[in-house]
């Protein structure tokens, strides 16, 4: 632990049980086989919608079937940050690989 102590908020709460749900859905083999930084583009166009714009070599597309899904703009910055939360563990199996 980091040794703060605090109260969890609801949003934070909210943000794990969507990470927790993302996991059942789809597993970390499904994550990893995504491309640097694909989840955090759509995280991005969730968090600021970008229609149909190329960055790099991501096609930001995807955020419309999720927008559809969930139009409450609260529940979108909630999956967009349980999606950085799994480009955080992408990251963290790729050094834990490359360490092991």
């Amino acid at each position: 632990m980091n040794g703060y102590e605090c109260e969890v908020t609801r949003a934070e709460m909210d943000v794990i049980a969507e990470r927790a749900y993302q996991r059942t859905k789809w597993p970390d083999e499904n994550d990893n086989s995504y491309g640097e930084d694909q989840l955090i583009f759509t995280a991005i166009n969730l968090i600021m919608p970008l229609n149909n714009v190329s960055v790099g070599r991501h096609r930001l597309t995807f955020h419309e079937a999720i927008k559809a899904n969930n139009p409450e703009r609260r529940q979108q910055l909630v999956i967009a940050a349980a999606l950085i939360i799994a480009e955080l563990d992408r990251l963290d199996r790729i050094e834990d690989a490359l360490l092991s």
